[in-house]
This record gives C-alpha cells, structure tokens and sequence, in this order.
C-alpha cells in the first residue's frame, strides 16, 4: 500500500492505494504549516481504509510551494550571484532576460570570477581566488544569506565549484551554498538560472521540508 501527498497552495489532497485500488481519499484546505493538514489527511484516509500504518510501504509527498513562490515573487531570498568563467562569457551576464520583478527580487548582486573548464575538461583559467574572496565580502557587507556558484563546463569538473564553496563557507560559516553542477546540466545559462532560483528559494524550503 502507498499514501499519496499532495500539498498545493490552496488544498492538500491524501490518497491510499493497494495497486490500482484506491482505498480512501481525502481533500482540505492546506495549513499554513503545512504539516497538520499532512497529517490529518492521512488519519483521514487510513481510517476510511481501516489500515494500520504498518501495512504502508511507502509514502510519496510533492508540493506547489516552490513553483507558487516563483510564480508569486513571494518568499524569494536576495542571492549572491557568483559566475566562475572568465574571461569566457563576459557578453551574456547572469539574468539577462530575467523579467524585471523576479530580477528585482532576487537582486543584482553579480560577480564574475576568472577561471573554469573547457568542454572536455581542460583548465580554461584557473580559479581566481582573490577576485572571489573580494565577492565574499561584497556578499558579507549585503548581508546576503544565499549564494549561488557556477562554473563554466562544472558538470564536466566540479572542482572550481566545490572549492569555491568551500572558500566562501570559510569566510561565512552560515551561508547557504548552491553549486550549479548539483542541479543542471551542461548549458551554462540553464544551470545557472536554476541554481539561482534554488538559491533564492532556501527559506520557503526549511519551512516546507521541516514540516514534512
């Protein structure tokens, strides 16, 4: 048997299948803790099913949260922004073509730093670490909570990435840290947007998680 969760910004909807068989159902409007509305949809549904929690094999959450915030512009977090490709890219900063609301959001807080790989793995320029610390204390005098790295070629070698992170980290034990090459793919522009929204969406998930 499987419990099904699905929490949207307006209804949390539970259901208990055994295979195809759908053996309760349940809808309510989603909590603003998310967690409680989880749980009384799943006392609901194992009640209607007469099921005792031993007997579920697993248990399947998704949520619109993420997607809601973006779409909303709401529970967004100002991002450090840091780009780690040099002298490669220049032309084509990040969030060209962001629209104006969600850049402003977020928040220009861009650097770029000399270094990054070729496609095949070659050094293009090794990592400028004195141009990144001067972006730490850029980040440090912002107060930015979150960051966002990305390096060029990183899914390649993300070498640049992991000790750009580390050195930040060293500097600012309590900042968050998204490393482009944990969450895309190939295409720069792609992994790095997505990176950044990552980044900008570390509060609403501590909540959301925590809850779950």
């Amino acid at each position: 048997m499987r419990l099904g969760v699905d929490v949207g910004g307006t209804n949390t909807d539970v259901v208990l299948t055994d295979g195809s068989l759908v053996l309760g159902w349940h809808k309510s409007f989603t909590t603003e803790d998310i967690s409680t509305g989880i749980f009384s949809g799943i006392r609901s549904v194992l009640k209607q099913a007469g099921v005792s929690t031993g007997l579920i094999d697993g248990v399947m959450i998704g949520t619109t949260h993420f997607a809601n915030a973006i779409i909303e512009r709401k529970e967004l977090e100002s991002v450090g922004i840091i780009r780690i490709a040099l002298p490669a890219t220049r032309g084509l900063p990040p969030l060209t073509d962001w629209p104006h609301d969600l850049k402003t959001r977020i928040g220009n807080h861009i650097h770029l730093i000399r270094g990054g790989y070729q496609f095949d793995g070659r050094i293009n320029s090794k990592l400028d670490e004195a141009g990144l610390l001067d972006a730490v204390q850029d980040i440090k005098r912002r107060e930015l909570e979150s960051v966002a790295i990305t390096s060029l070629f990183s899914p390649v070698n993300p070498d640049m990435e992991i000790r750009a992170g580390a050195i930040i980290k060293n500097e600012l034990p309590d900042i968050s840290v998204t490393l482009s090459h944990r969450i895309g793919r190939l295409g720069l522009l792609e992994r790095e947007n997505a990176a950044i929204l990552n980044a900008s969406l570390r509060n609403i998930s501590r909540t959301v998680v925590n809850s779950i």
